[in-house]
């Protein structure tokens, strides 16, 4: 009784040309031939993959699990096999430049992929971070030896940050790298939290590690980068010896089962430094931006993998007679015919494709900043993708949460229960809102770096696109009219408690600043979203000019409901915003 789960390939290819991707991404040489064509070819291919062999084996995964014996960790069934077609198919690297063996494709075109791999399994996940951290940082010789097998996914990658007493103040680790005479490191210590830390599906796992030298300095300024394998290269490009770096245990969590979540040790293991000592944090956020935007993703994919589920069972569930219908025509009518259940499917249809727009939009960005080739393209991409990040990363994962929550709803009991297989998205995308950064610290980096960048210029800038697409849409029908004046109250609030957010700053009144972060952030978040919609809403306006269609009809549908109905919540975090921190802070620690 699993969700039957379809690829939305029309929505995701719809999506793209809501944000202009096409003739954005043809300024830039590497993709001047990136097409409708060649997104549609590509999710059609991937939904075969993620329909045919992902998605029979997540259930599998969630009842079994990881498992580990002996310090060794083994996959559940079936996943082995479905890494090595994964693997084979070139989905792990599509999105990784041609001169390192990837694809060559924009990282946007991964948003799709993501979403749609994800859905199926959201598990199944490994970050492609590390390659991006070798790549950018790493030298030839380091690049020659790892890269190749990683993209290839021969070999698989992690990010080994945090430690017991080191979650999100890595400052205080205490993992340390001594030099050894032949130039490499002893790396010893203890990290947590690691993401596929082991598993069986590859012969190697390249870990990159962060670890602290003698006589460095105090905090985070001295943090050095380690590339540390599993097993080690010999000269000739093949395996030696196993590392003396092993899996302790795996963490027993509330959901993705099937992804193992380790505990590694390191005891004098052979590592590698990655470019200069006391760089390493700053190494490190070239993989921690790249993965924030692919964990806002996993709460998309969690919502948009939940309403089919929840979508299906309305349609077939046969319960309660509508108000409005006769008894004889209620006997046969299923549960989508309620008002309110229909109020929770567009609810979560709606907040989806918002969230699509913003995640495609935040990878766009990054290919500006990546591939741009002038410095205006590459400074709006470094730009935008600084303050689009933290709010991709956080709304979209909470969001994730909650709508699967939701769609547990329209099922009713029968969500609760373990065999309908919904229950699994909440469970499942529950971590998003944590790993990577936790959303309170996203909502604390938007505040306190993202707001203040340019002397705040950069954030008006954002905001004066959001207004020139409401000039847009007043220039257009009635309907375009009336959702730009929506748009329009909450632009104009979130750039008044913007205005006083920056003011309490210079003032010094950071404490105030920063109990604002959260709610500062979840309003953001809610009139981007408005902003994106009004995209869609005018571009299925126009798509519908050229002949009735279904599919743009309810786009236009789906915009309305948005932006008449879910955007006015942006204002309602305006008071938040404003209280500052004293009823924070009246309550004694103990009280609580």
């Amino acid at each position: 009784m699993a969700v039957d789960y379809k690829a939305p390939i029309k929505d995701i290819v719809f999506g793209y040309e809501v944000i202009d991707s096409y003739n954005i991404l043809n300024k830039i040489s590497l993709f001047k031939d990136f097409s409708e064509n060649i997104v549609i070819t590509t999710m059609e291919e991937c939904a075969k993959f993620a329909e045919g062999v992902l998605a029979p084996i997540n259930s599998i995964g969630d009842q079994i699990g990881a498992v580990i014996n002996d310090g060794v960790v083994t996959m559940p069934a079936g996943y082995k096999e479905a890494y090595n077609k994964f693997k084979e198919a070139g989905w792990a690297s599509i999105s990784l430049p041609q001169e390192i063996g990837g694809g060559g494709m924009p990282i946007a075109l991964s948003g799709g992929t993501l979403e749609i791999l994800s859905s199926a399994n959201l598990a199944f996940g490994l970050s492609a971070g590390a390659i991006s951290a070798i790549n950018f940082h790493g030298s030839d010789e380091q690049k020659s030896k790892f890269l190749p097998k990683l993209v290839s996914g021969e070999w698989t990658g992690t990010m080994n940050l945090s430690e017991p007493q080191a979650g999100s103040d890595l400052g205080t680790i205490k993992t340390k790298a001594e030099l050894a005479e032949n130039g490499s490191y002893k790396i010893t210590g203890t990290k947590v939290w690691i993401t596929f830390g082991d598993h069986d599906m590859t012969e190697n796992i390249i870990h990159l590690v962060l670890a602290k030298l003698p006589g460095s300095p105090e905090g985070t300024k001295g943090i050095s980068m380690f590339i540390v394998p599993k097993i080690l290269i010999n000269d000739d490009g093949t395996l030696g010896d196993k590392n003396n770096v092993q899996c302790l245990s795996i963490e027993e969590k509330l959901g993705i089962h099937a992804s193992p979540t380790c505990v590694m040790e390191y005891d004098g293991a052979i590592g590698y430094l990655v470019g200069e000592e006391n760089r390493g944090l700053h190494y490190m956020f070239t993989m921690m931006n790249e993965a924030r935007i692919w964990v806002g993703g996993q709460g998309l994919a969690s919502a948009s993998a939940a309403v089919q589920g929840a979508a299906q069972y309305a349609r077939d569930r046969v319960q309660g007679r509508p108000v409005g219908m006769s008894k004889e025509d209620a006997k046969n009518a299923s549960i989508i015919e309620h008002a309110d259940v229909r109020r929770m499917l567009l609810t979560i249809k709606s907040y989806v494709d918002a969230m699509r727009y913003l995640m495609f939009d935040n990878q766009l960005m990054l290919d500006l900043e990546y591939f741009g080739e002038d410095e205006v393209t590459k400074s709006l991409g470094e730009e935008r993708c600084a303050i689009l990040t933290p709010i991709t990363k956080a709304w979209l994962s909470d969001l994730g949460v909650e709508l699967s929550s939701l769609a547990i709803q329209v099922y009713g009991g029968m969500g609760y229960v373990e065999e309908t297989g919904i229950a699994q998205y909440l469970r499942d995308a529950r971590i998003a809102p944590i790993y990577e950064g936790t959303n309170g610290i996203q909502a604390l980096d938007l505040m306190f770096r993202k707001l203040p960048l340019d002397n705040g210029q950069a954030m008006q800038r954002l905001l004066g696109e959001v207004t020139n697409q409401i000039e847009l849409m007043k220039n257009g029908s009635d309907l375009m009219v009336s959702l730009a004046k929506e748009l329009e109250i909450h632009v104009s609030k979130l750039s008044e408690v913007t205005m006083w957010l920056a003011t309490k700053m210079l003032d010094g009144q950071l404490v105030d600043a920063s109990a604002a972060a959260t709610p500062y952030l979840k309003m953001f978040g809610q009139v981007l979203g408005g902003y994106y919609m009004g995209k869609a809403a005018v571009l299925a306006e126009k798509k519908l000019k050229d002949g009735d269609n279904e599919f743009y009809s309810d786009k236009l549908t789906i915009c309305k409901f948005y932006i008449q109905q879910l955007l006015p919540i942006a204002s309602g975090y305006a008071s938040a915003i404003t209280a500052g921190k004293e009823d924070l802070f009246n309550i004694k620690a103990e009280n609580f």
